[in-house]
């Protein structure tokens, strides 16, 4: 209230403060030693009043206690606890049959989503049901009314997905040009119908060489989080969007705000509205070719570009209190909000994978990919989250069926990984650099003939590189596992 009140003189002056704050603790550095050892003391030991309490020791019973009330208590109701009892019911099914040269396929599926969070994730809040009650004071007689809550739930959140697909394949030139056709319906239960057709062409010059072409389009709808999130991390509550917000304010220009002298600078604030969330639709072309050399040497090679409107990232902007009357805006919220693109975003990459073959029991592979995200200068805010390496590979050998200590049917494989740092971008606390890292992975295994098993050690990042794959999430170093696998088929 004071500051509010007395904000301008506060601004005049602040600078003249903080330098006489900065001469006087370093003339008296020692002074101020000695009294943090003192108050560290005091603070974590002594107790003035019943108010007052010592510092929580861990690994005593009284911090386990206060512990335990933390996390047994659900988030927004006093503790910690995240819930999450969600379930996904999903059925599907396809029908393949074909009329005289044509080949035809039908299919379809049905999706219904059931969040269960009790408020902690999604906007499953818990919700009271209110009733006013009059309350008569026997000493004075005098009538009184208040609010009271009679009864409570939660927030039921459901959502559906149902989709259905047609597709159309024709043969031409002995069966070694196809032609492949399909289209596909998809409804949200809180968007519009989406059509999405695609038309591909595969051609085989030659018995080991494929060409093949396509254009095809798809949908994506938005997800739960998109829809429903409801989420808040301190800095910030992030939020689905399925209704839209308006006249949030940039960070960048609030921060102008904050800086400005000798007020806050009201006028310094730039103002954006969030359309609701729409499914994002792509546009793909694909052009590739494999082929086999020798019976050596494969190689598979393509190359896509791809065209997207309404792309789904998210927008951080901020809802303030706008009242120029006043020196300080008295509230404000920071929120990062699911958001289509409003302008055409675009990617494009190549892979090229490889494979040559020593004999019957050596082969040597490699695999390359380039993958670009294009805004094409846009100044849309969106922050598109790609989280994608524009630049990685990996080589490695692997061999099968060695004879050891007269034993058939060992083998092995190693493989070396190198990914390009990028931008990882998350929760506007998780959002920075992931550097470059390369990773060896390496197992053996055994091939019993006679059972049709396969028992296999291995490790993944054997040589325990700690690597960091998403901004914020923890090291990850070496995995070790074993399996054993049983071959039904071949049998």
């Amino acid at each position: 209230e004071a500051l509010i009140i007395f904000a301008e003189e506060n601004l005049i002056w602040q600078d003249e403060t903080i330098g006489m704050q900065d001469e006087w603790i370093s003339e008296n550095n020692d002074s101020m030693l000695v009294w943090h050892d003192e108050t560290r003391e005091f603070s974590d030991n002594a107790v003035a009043s019943e108010s007052e309490h010592a510092f929580f020791e861990p690994e005593t019973e009284r911090y386990d206690s206060l512990l335990n009330v933390v996390t047994s208590n659900l988030l927004g109701e006093g503790g910690s606890r995240l819930y999450d009892k969600s379930s996904l019911y999903n059925i599907d099914g396809q029908y393949l049959f074909d009329v005289g040269p044509v080949g035809f396929t039908v299919g379809g599926n049905y999706r219904l989503y059931t969040p269960d969070s009790k408020g902690t994730i999604f906007e499953d809040t818990l919700t009271y049901t209110r009733q006013e009650v009059m309350e008569i004071d026997p000493i004075t007689g005098d009538t009184t009314y208040k609010i009271v809550k009679t009864d409570s739930s939660y927030i039921k959140i459901t959502n559906w997905n149902v989709g259905a697909y047609l597709g159309i394949n024709y043969k031409i030139l002995n069966d070694r040009m196809v032609f492949v056709g399909t289209v596909r319906v998809d409804k949200n239960e809180n968007f519009d119908p989406v059509v999405s057709p695609a038309l591909s062409v595969v051609y085989n010059p030659a018995k080991e060489h494929t060409i093949r072409l396509s254009f095809s389009t798809a949908v994506r709808n938005p997800t739960m989080a998109d829809q429903f999130l409801y989420y808040d991390v301190g800095r910030a509550i992030l939020i689905g969007n399925l209704n839209g917000m308006d006249s949030l304010v940039t960070v960048d220009s609030f921060i102008e705000a904050i800086n400005s002298k000798p007020t806050f600078g009201w006028d310094k604030l730039d103002f954006f509205n969030v359309a609701p969330i729409q499914p994002e639709q792509v546009q793909t072309f694909e052009i590739g070719y494999r082929g086999m050399f020798s019976d050596k040497f494969y190689i598979d090679v393509s190359y896509y570009h791809s065209w997207y409107q309404h792309f789904i990232g998210y927008n951080i902007g901020i809802d303030i209190d706008y009242n120029p009357a006043n020196p300080l805006p008295s509230t404000f919220q920071a929120f990062r909000i699911a958001a289509n693109a409003t302008d055409r975003v675009t990617t494009q990459g190549v892979t090229v994978g490889a494979n040559y073959y020593l004999g019957n029991n050596w082969v040597i592979n490699a695999n390359y990919s380039w993958n670009k995200l294009d805004l094409q200068g846009s100044d849309d805010p969106i922050i598109p989250a790609f989280n994608t390496p524009e630049n990685k590979f990996n080589v490695g050998i692997n061999g099968r069926d060695f004879v050891i200590f007269g034993a058939r049917y060992f083998g092995f494989g190693i493989n070396y990984k190198w990914i390009e740092g990028y931008e990882f971008e998350g929760s506007p606390q998780f959002t920075g650099f992931i550097d470059s890292y390369s990773l060896v992975d390496a197992q053996v295994n055994y091939r019993l003939q006679k059972v049709n098993m396969t028992f296999k050690l291995g490790a993944s990042n054997v040589l325990n590189n700690q690597i960091y794959q998403v901004y914020g999430g923890p090291l990850v170093g070496r995995l070790v596992y074993f399996s054993i696998s049983y071959d039904w088929v071949n049998r």
